[in-house]
């Protein structure tokens, strides 16, 4: 399996590019904002969505200026919720770095994603580049609607693994759709190819997000998740739905019981081993190895270019990335 580095080298100067007409775009003449936006504009992690909008533009033809603004739009309305989601989840670290509702506070981390939210509107409308805002519009809905819906599972209830899907295709994969379709969009591509391109960001997006929440229960916690996060909030995610509807009905309702009442850090290493015991990490990796698949297949149907290769292997680093 190639690194993570190796895999976006063939955008690697599209998303260099881009990175810097992110910044042009997003400042303003707010000393205050611009130094909060310097600390979030430093570290983007890898920057997965803004490399599959070029990688699904160079699918069909070469990237235009429309398609380096799709990625800013994209990569924008992301920072944004992350943001956001910071202050609900009261999370304090992300990539290692403090937030910036723990560096600030809650309301900063707030105002600063509403100006994201609101920048992109405005960069869309300045580009006129309404069909990729015809997109990103209800993108926008379906990944609220996926986080209130995902804090109907911070109480430790249990839900079927369709509700579970319901909720990450909305949280996670709508966004990674839109990254994809808003690439093919941005070099003129529409009909069957349009919403193949989509469907593909969407099966990725699947994987990707199963994928963290297994990362939940195995990840050291140093620079990847912190394992148990999930648990610590009590969300009940695939690889434990799954052991507890295969566990005997007994053993599965004390674990739901200890994460009712609250898990402690001892507690985490029990059910972990519990999950690992009724299948759920296994089961989980399947799950994701199908989404995988299903983007692969998609895949084939498209033209067979480096492009094509380079969305084969972000995507299989999905599975193989361990934070």
């Amino acid at each position: 399996m190639k690194k993570s580095e190796e895999i976006v080298q063939y955008t690697a100067e599209d998303v260099k590019r881009y990175t810097e007409l992110l910044k042009r775009a997003s400042y303003s003449d707010d000393k205050s904002l611009n130094r909060i936006l310097d600390y979030v504009f430093k570290d983007m992690g890898k920057q997965v969505r803004p490399h599959l909008v070029f990688l699904a533009a160079k699918l069909f033809d070469e990237v235009t200026e429309k398609t380096d603004y799709a990625a800013v739009l994209v990569q924008t309305l992301h920072t944004a919720t992350l943001m956001h989601d910071d202050v609900v989840d009261e999370a304090s670290l992300r990539r290692g770095k403090k937030t910036v509702n723990a560096e600030w506070r809650n309301s900063v981390a707030i105002l600063v994603g509403d100006y994201l939210f609101s920048n992109a509107l405005t960069i869309a409308t300045q580009q006129k580049m309404y069909d990729i805002l015809e997109i990103l519009s209800p993108t926008i809905s379906q990944l609220s609607i996926g986080e209130i819906n995902q804090m109907e599972l911070a109480g430790g209830n249990v839900f079927s693994e369709e509700k579970y899907f319901n909720i990450i295709k909305r949280k996670t994969a709508v966004l990674i759709g839109a990254s994809t379709e808003a690439g093919a969009v941005s070099v003129g591509i529409n009909g069957q190819d349009r919403e193949t391109v989509r469907e593909i960001g969407i099966e990725a997006g699947m994987a990707f997000q199963i994928q963290d929440d297994i990362l939940d229960f195995t990840a050291d916690g140093v620079f990847g998740k912190v394992k148990g996060k999930d648990l610590e909030e009590k969300k009940i995610t695939l690889p434990l739905i799954y052991a507890l509807n295969t566990a005997p009905k007994k053993l599965s309702e004390g674990i739901v019981a200890k994460i009712k009442k609250g898990v402690k850090r001892n507690d985490i290493k029990e059910i972990v081993d519990f999950i690992e015991s009724y299948g759920g990490m296994e089961y989980a990796r399947d799950c994701m190895q199908k989404h995988i698949a299903r983007a692969e297949t998609l895949l084939d149907t498209l033209p067979q270019n480096e492009a094509n290769q380079s969305m084969r292997a972000l995507i299989r680093y999905f599975a193989s990335r361990d934070k």
